[in-house]
């Protein structure tokens, strides 16, 4: 059995899905388990700004942040 799901929860996405497929205006740029996908060098890419990936302490599934500079 299977279930497909589309979202843009990135971080839902990592906690539950056993595959990934990550697209940019409709072009596949990756395809696999969370880990494989959600890296800070692709998630950058494809959302066009900075993110930080660590793992969640409980889960240990990836955990996505969008990382920016503090305004002093």
């Amino acid at each position: 059995k299977a279930a497909v799901i589309v979202t843009h929860d990135i971080n839902l996405a990592a906690e539950f899905a056993n595959r990934i497929v990550l697209l940019k205006s409709g072009h596949l740029i990756a395809a696999g388990n969370p880990h494989e996908v959600l890296t800070e060098e692709l998630l950058s890419e494809v959302l066009e700004i900075k993110v930080l990936v660590d793992a969640h302490p409980l889960s240990g599934a990836p955990r996505i942040t969008p990382a920016h500079e503090l305004r002093r």
